[in-house]
């Protein structure tokens, strides 16, 4: 090779390393300024710990983190131990914000019954047709637990006639007491919850499905059909809340018992009068003779004239 050639070869040769060296030093420079590289993998493995200050300091962290957090938080979510799962549940309702709903919807799908339980209850502060959609699908959960949830998830988003109609089928039908109460409580939250709309939709279902209720052979699913139809102003509940605030199920009397001073009749106050006299229900029997008298019915004012006995000095919400 002649002196001029090697010289040109050398001068590429530089030329080439120089622009290596520049665009190099270029991306090093663009990725350290820009660009900010969480791993936020140790955090989101330690959801699991079974140190609840390292899983708590874990959650914390991630929670503080935020919206730049949630690609992991999905990823996890999908490939993640049941443990981990539930932590991100958490990490998810303390972050808040529309951004983890998406992320609360998927995890109604989960096979673990504790992830679709904790992600129904965090629904309960997200509205709209998405999460109204998936806690109406989650109402038919196998799980029991995960079905209450969904109930309580439904605080903000059931609004719909289909939600109204899916409540009150559970409310009659579900197999689990809890959740059928649960579904009559949220039912009576929704018509008393000032939307006139959304209360028509609760009478009309209420109306035209509970009656069939009043017949069945189970205690618990009269009582819950008596107490829907006497929230609507439906009379033909009396019968039954008469005879179950009389004896049976401690829990149901009260539940009968407190039905029958909302809407009540003269007919009810002779029935309230000798229950009172049983401790375990006086304070609530006393009560509903209050608020039988606040709405004038006949006969509840005598009652409660010289009544010394066990009282609530302020109204008493419904039984738990």
């Amino acid at each position: 090779m002649g002196p001029g050639r090697a010289h040109r070869v050398w001068l590429l040769f530089f030329f080439f390393l120089a622009l290596a060296s520049a665009l190099v030093g270029a991306c090093t420079e663009d990725r350290d300024v820009s660009v900010v590289r969480l791993d936020l993998g140790e955090s989101i493995r330690a959801l699991g710990s079974d140190d609840l200050e390292v899983a708590s300091a874990a959650g914390n962290k991630l929670a503080a983190i935020g919206a730049p957090a949630l690609p992991a938080l999905s990823a996890a979510l999908r490939q993640g131990p049941e443990t981990v799962r539930i932590g991100i549940i958490e990490v998810l309702e303390e972050m808040g914000g529309e951004d983890i709903m998406p992320l609360l919807v998927g995890a109604l799908d989960d096979p673990a019954e504790q992830v679709r339980a904790d992600a129904a209850m965090a629904l309960r502060t997200h509205g709209g047709p998405a999460v109204e959609q998936a806690l109406v699908r989650a109402l038919d959960d196998p799980s029991a637990t995960v079905r209450q949830r969904a109930v309580v998830g439904c605080r903000s988003a059931c609004r719909s006639v289909e939600s109204v109609q899916a409540l009150v089928r559970h409310a009659l039908d579900d197999p689990a007491a809890p959740v059928g109460w649960a579904a009559v409580k949220r039912l009576e939250q929704l018509r008393a919850g000032g939307d006139q709309a959304v209360a028509g939709s609760v009478d009309a279902a209420v109306v035209a499905s509970a009656p069939l209720g009043l017949d069945r052979p189970d205690a618990g699913q009269r009582v819950r059909a008596a107490v829907l139809l006497a929230t609507a102003g439906d009379a033909r509940a009396m019968p039954v809340l008469q005879a179950a605030a009389e004896q049976g199920d401690t829990r149901l009397r009260l539940q009968a018992i407190y039905a029958l001073g909302v809407v009540g009749g003269a007919e009810a106050i002779p029935v309230l009068q000798t229950v009172r006299a049983e401790p375990a229900v006086a304070v609530y029997a006393h009560d509903a003779l209050r608020r039988a008298a606040g709405r004038g019915v006949a006969g509840a004012d005598a009652a409660l004239a010289g009544y010394d006995g066990p009282q609530s000095p302020v109204p008493l919400p419904p039984p738990p």
